[in-house]
This record gives structure tokens, C-alpha cells and sequence, in this order.
């Protein structure tokens, strides 16, 4: 568990293979140094577990920072909309805050259905063209684009007026 910290990452990046990651209170993920970060610093998570913002909690993703998502899938069955959701926001106050910040998706797709996600600054999500493996916004997420943000979706970008459970 990350709980109000931040984690400085350099060029080497990290992979997180195994386990989950619990995000409370306020947590930052930065590179090498806030001000001058590290070129492009990489965020692997390949776990069959989940990356989880907690209530009332807030995971900033800073400047250059690139999470790759793609998820160990093993105990998923197959189903699309449950590969797509090892990152969790829990609640409506749960929030995901990019700054500068890119997500690739892989070929799984990343999906939410509630919480607060803002974009800041430039963000940018890489997702798959393939139907059931797109980006998915369910319809308790709040998604807030700053004045003067840029938010760039390379991929289907799929709304849901139900969400997942």
C-alpha cells in the first residue's frame, strides 16, 4: 500500500508482476525529480491482482510517466469486462489525475465504472480498435478535462450508461 507518498521513479521504470497495489490519501507517481524528470519513465502492471484508489484517495500520475496496463488475465475466464478492470477507482471520491501523463492499455482494454478521473496538462491513452477491448467509461465516472488540457485517445473510447457491478 502507497499511503499519502510519492514514488520517484527513474529511467529503469518498474514492473509490478504480482500482488496488488493499494493507493490511500494522496499518492504521487513522479519521475526521477519533480521539476526535471526522467525522459520517459515506464509503470508495468502485469499482475492478476488489482491497482486499487481508495476511498477518498487520489493517485497523481505526473509528467512523463507511461503505465502500461495489461493485466494477468488468468483467473478471468476470458470476460472482456472483467480483464478490463484490475485498475479500480472504489468510490465516487476516488480519483486518477494525469498530468502529462500516458496510459497504454494493451490489448485488454481498460475499463471504470465510477470515481473521478481529471486530465491535466497533455494525457494520452493508447487502447485497442477491437470491440469489448476499448476504453470504457461507465456512467458514475466523472471525467473532468481541465481548461486548456489536451486528452488524446488513440483507439475506441466506449460509454456505458450501466456499470459494471
Amino acid at each position: 500500500m502507497f499511503q499519502a507518498s510519492t514514488l520517484y521513479m527513474t529511467n529503469t521504470g518498474i514492473t509490478m508482476d504480482n500482488g496488488y497495489i493499494q493507493a490511500k490519501d494522496n499518492v504521487n507517481i513522479l519521475g526521477a525529480s519533480e521539476t526535471t524528470p526522467d525522459a520517459t519513465v515506464q509503470l508495468t502492471f502485469s499482475s492478476a491482482g488489482l491497482f486499487t484508489i481508495l476511498t477518498g484517495s487520489k493517485l497523481f500520475v505526473g509528467p512523463d510517466i507511461w503505465l502500461y496496463y495489461s493485466p494477468n488475465t488468468a483467473n478471468d475466464g476470458g470476460v472482456a469486462s472483467v480483464q478490463k478492470r484490475h485498475f479500480y477507482l472504489t468510490d465516487p471520491s476516488s480519483t486518477l489525475w494525469l498530468s502529462r501523463a500516458h496510459i497504454n492499455a494493451g490489448t485488454t482494454g481498460m475499463g471504470f465504472d465510477r470515481g473521478k478521473i481529471v486530465i491535466d496538462d497533455y494525457s494520452n491513452i493508447n487502447t485497442s480498435y477491437n470491440a469489448g477491448y476499448e476504453f470504457e467509461l461507465g456512467s458514475a465516472v466523472n471525467l473532468t478535462i481541465l481548461q486548456g488540457a489536451t486528452f488524446n485517445i488513440n483507439g475506441q473510447l466506449k460509454y456505458i450508461s450501466t456499470s459494471y457491478p
